[in-house]
């Protein structure tokens, strides 16, 4: 472990040359780094309603439209309506363009003196203006046309343009979007106001505000840092690595993106933001360290004093950046590529940054001085009060804090069984966008610009040229139009309806499927095939509603089609032939909401699992584990409870809050533990270890926790709701953690004796000590290591007495390397010569007694000390070791009470004799 933490301070050129190296590798992918907007990423591919999906897009055609909106108060003139003659043959030119509805393709099916006629709406726009008020009379009297083509006012139009699917290309959507633009931009001098909303549209104000993101929450994030640590640690180094480190890390990462064919997608487009913020933790972590030691020996070579450091921070650096790199890689089980993908990038920037920080933090503080430095100008001139209040908070309230923190517990997980789950792409702008504003306002004057199908499927040809069927789609058209939710909807029966009404003069109480099954043959005759291709299949199997709604959120949606969905239940009950289906891509990708928690909550089992596997490792201790998981878990609920309270909902990105704030806040309690470790080996007193702990930790861990939550606050100005919404509860997450690592953890760890792995793997004892010592008999090397690691190992230099006649001891020692000899008679007679694996002052570790001989150390030894009180305290927490340790000493104790005896009744002889 040594020989890997010293490496880049022992190996200085190798290092920089090694960083140079994979530098220039990962500019060489550059040139293939893309970005991916496309809203299939949102999907759930193994969802199984995919195949349904397709099945229906394949019949009907595709769901994804991009909606032209047309506004002028002259909308029905001459000028305005030849402008969008000519727009719609252009957009019916275009090779990406499956179909055009617009009022130069929608049938007008009125009756004319008795006699019913079946044209276009608008064939060829005519000069005469009063040949144009006639036809705004009949589009505003076709049920095809209104809330569908045109607002009640007549005002406002829209060209309907079906989009073939592509979702091989990832520039399909620029492609589309780009095209449709330039054909619109021209028209703007000419209408009140033009544009175009839809999937295309959604993907490119995508990438726009992606771009954004990557810029300015970025460079915000980097100011924030370099303030806040200038704050704390008022030392320029303290700014200077930890941007040197995250800078690298960011063109390292970007360019391996390039490299494994991974796009910026809207995640990872914070992917800056969050190696700035995450990189930073364990850059403060040692370089607080650092100067804590650089104050204390300035004289000292600065390379020992970048080793002490290591050495203390080492272990705690590996561990903190594996479980950080675990926190975010386990979301790479969510079915949603979007997800999955930023799983994968955020595990390898962290990982990318941890490399960064273990070889070159070392060598940049060698490089940088530091005599301006002072604790009484930083952060730590507070920490005395602060640990003092803490001192006090552990000692006379732990049941009161216990207890506060349950009952909070309770509150805020009653609170987060009804969070609510978004996942609408929408909802993932700001209310202010202009895509929302435009979304809304087409919303208002027509129909919403959100589409789904509703699919029936009869499966017998001809099955909807019967009447008796066709009123069942009928009465779901019935129940969808007096269902508020809804903007509008469209059907084959529609189709059939009008014709029957405007066959009976026009009465409106007609408009209404017919009920013989011949007329229906009949009817058809006024439709091309291209009329109602989007509404019924060619062999009359199956049906569809197209249905316009404005609902973004992923919870409203489902709550409401689920009682549309036993709405058609009931409807259908007496059909059991015919199967129904609510699809559409929209859905699909709000549906795959459902899966985020369930994604979720797998990857944070996983988590927790490997967590707790490798703190019990670490500390060879389940009871470690145990301690390393509450913690943590505590400011998963407290969030989740305070976004129930906040209204903020679970979507692609603050469902990964729970495994990131885990994996993060972990960090902290892992320093706190492995430091304990270490006071806990030099204080018996576990009170004093677990102050100095808190003392040691608390500038660190508070300058940390801030930086990372105001850092995350900084993804509060993304241009996305689902990236600001993540850094908010990751801010809150990170406050949460904090807390709880400087109040819960403290009294978690007080309770428990740690022994750190590496610590056991690197004693080296020698096996003389262990064959020969009565005291470790039945004993594995692991838990001898333990008892050693929990006690004390105490240096005596020749010449030293270790023990001397006529004091009162209580404790035992074990000579683990060197001899000495025992003395009497004034320290003139020696009677044994006691070497590795020997057993000195065993009474005294029983009974508090007068020694009987001195013991003088004959070279330089090392020594085990055992206070039997000291040891109880430490090993009661490892019961199975000190029930073997008690055994053994009782042993000795009475094999050294026979020789005793022995003695006695040989002197005994000898005197009678």
């Amino acid at each position: 472990m040594d020989k890997l933490l010293f490496y880049a301070i022992d190996n200085k050129v190798k290092s920089i040359l090694f960083l140079l190296f994979i530098t220039i590798i990962s500019l060489m992918g550059y040139k293939d780094l893309g970005v991916d907007t496309r809203l299939s990423s949102l999907l759930n591919e193994q969802d199984s309603s995919k195949k349904i999906y397709d099945k229906f897009v394949d019949e009907f055609g595709s769901d994804n439209t991009a909606l032209i909106y047309i506004k002028d108060k002259n909308l029905f003139t001459y000028d305005k309506l030849v402008r969008l003659e000519d727009l719609v043959y252009e957009l019916e030119e275009l090779p990406f363009v499956e179909k055009v509805d617009s009022l130069f393709s929608v049938k007008n099916i009125k009756n004319i003196d008795g006699f019913v006629e079946s044209n276009k709406l608008i064939d060829g726009t005519p000069e005469e203006q009063e040949e144009i008020d006639q036809i705004k009379i009949d589009a505003l009297n076709n049920p095809l046309v209104i809330k569908n083509l045109l607002s009640n006012d007549a005002l406002v139009t829209t060209i309907n343009v079906s989009i073939m699917k592509n979702d091989e290309d990832k520039q399909y959507s620029k492609y589309v979007y780009d095209t449709l633009e330039k054909l619109l931009n021209p028209l703007s001098n000419h209408y009140e106001e033009v544009f175009q909303i839809g999937s295309d549209r959604v993907s490119k104000e995508m990438k726009e505000s992606l771009f954004n993101d990557l810029f300015s929450l970025g460079s915000l994030s980097m100011l924030t840092l370099l303030v806040l640590l200038f704050l704390f640690l008022r030392t320029k180094v303290a700014m200077i690595i930890p941007l040197f480190t995250s800078l690298l890390s960011i063109v390292i990462t970007f360019g391996f993106m390039g490299w494994i064919g991974i796009e910026i997608n809207i995640l990872n487009a914070m992917l800056p933001t969050m190696i700035i913020v995450l990189g930073s933790t364990e850059d403060t972590h040692m370089i607080s360290a650092f100067l804590d030691y650089y104050e204390k020996n300035k004289s000292a070579l600065k390379e020992l004093i970048i080793k002490k450091m290591l050495k203390k921070t080492g272990v705690a650096l590996f561990l903190t950046s594996l479980t950080t790199v675990l926190g975010f890689g386990s979301n790479y089980f969510n079915d949603i590529a979007l997800i999955k993908d930023f799983a994968i990038t955020a595990s390898l920037s962290l990982t990318i940054n941890a490399i960064i920080t273990i070889l070159f933090v070392p060598i940049l503080l060698s490089f940088f001085k530091f005599d301006t430095y002072s604790s009484k100008n930083s952060f730590l001139k507070y920490s005395e009060k602060l640990g003092n209040m803490l001192d006090n908070a552990h000692l006379k309230y732990f049941k009161t804090i216990s207890i506060i923190v349950l009952i909070i517990l309770v509150v805020f997980l009653v609170a987060a069984k009804d969070l609510k789950v978004n996942n609408d792409p929408l909802s993932y702008f700001h209310e202010e966008h202009s895509l929302v504003v435009d979304a809304n306002k087409l919303h208002n004057d027509l129909s919403g610009m959100q589409t789904f199908y509703i699919a029936f499927d009869g499966e017998n040809e001809n099955y909807f040229k019967n009447s008796d069927n066709l009123k069942i789609v009928e009465k779901v058209k019935k129940y969808i139009d007096s269902n508020k939710n809804f903007d509008s909807a469209i059907s084959f029966s529609d189709h059939m309806s009008l014709v029957n009404r405007e066959m009976r003069e026009s009465k409106e109480e007609y408009y209404k499927v017919p009920d013989k099954s011949d007329l229906i043959s009949q009817y058809l005759l006024f439709f091309q095939r291209g009329d109602i291709e989007k509404y019924i299949s060619s062999n009359f199997s199956k049906a569809n509603i197209v249905v316009r709604h404005n609902i973004s959120s992923s919870y409203d949606l489902k709550t409401i089609l689920l009682e549309v969905n036993n709405n058609i239940k009931e409807i259908i009950k007496n059909n059991p032939e015919l199967k129904v289906y609510i699809t559409s891509e929209n859905i699909l990708i709000n549906k795959a909401a459902e899966n985020l928690l369930t994604g979720q909550l797998e990857s944070l089992i996983f988590l927790v699992a490997v967590v707790f596997v490798l703190i019990s490792l670490l500390f060879v201790s389940v009871k470690a584990g145990l301690v390393s998981l509450l913690p943590n878990i505590i400011p998963i609920i407290l969030t989740f409870g305070t976004m129930r309270f906040l209204d903020i909902p679970i979507n692609p990105g603050t469902i990964m809050v729970a495994v990131i704030a885990f994996g993060i806040a972990l960090d902290d309690t892992i320093h706190l533990m492995t430091n304990f470790n270490n006071e806990a080996r030099k204080n018996s007193d576990i009170k004093i270890a677990v102050s100095n702990t808190v003392r040691h930790q608390l500038v660190p861990v508070i300058t940390t926790s801030i930086s990372l939550a105001i850092g995350f606050l900084v993804l509060n100005y993304s241009s996305f709701t689902i990236v600001a919404n993540f850094g908010l509860v990751a801010a809150i997450a990170m406050i949460y953690a904090m807390l709880t690592d400087l109040l819960v953890t403290p009294l978690l760890i007080s309770k428990v004796r740690l022994v750190n792995l590496w610590d056991i793997l690197a004693l080296d004892i020698k096996q003389s000590v262990l064959q020969k010592c009565d005291l470790f008999k039945n004993m594995s090397i692991f838990q001898i290591k333990k008892v050693i690691l929990l006690s004390k190992v105490n240096k005596v230099s020749e010449g030293e007495f270790i023990i001397n006649k006529g004091d009162i001891g209580t404790d035992m020692f074990i000579i683990l390397d060197g001899k000495v000899d025992v003395l009497i008679n004034d320290n003139k007679t020696i009677v044994a010569s006691l070497s590795e694996g020997d057993i000195i002052g065993e009474v005294g570790f029983v009974k508090k007694t007068e020694r009987t001989a001195s013991v003088l150390a004959k070279s330089d030894l090392s020594v085990l000390r055992l206070n039997s009180k000291d040891v109880y305290n430490s090993l009661k927490y490892y019961p199975h070791i000190l029930a073997k340790l008690n055994s053994n000493i009782n042993v000795i104790l009475g094999q050294r009470l026979a020789s005793v005896l022995d003695h006695i009744i040989k002197i005994k002889k000898e005197n009678n004799e």
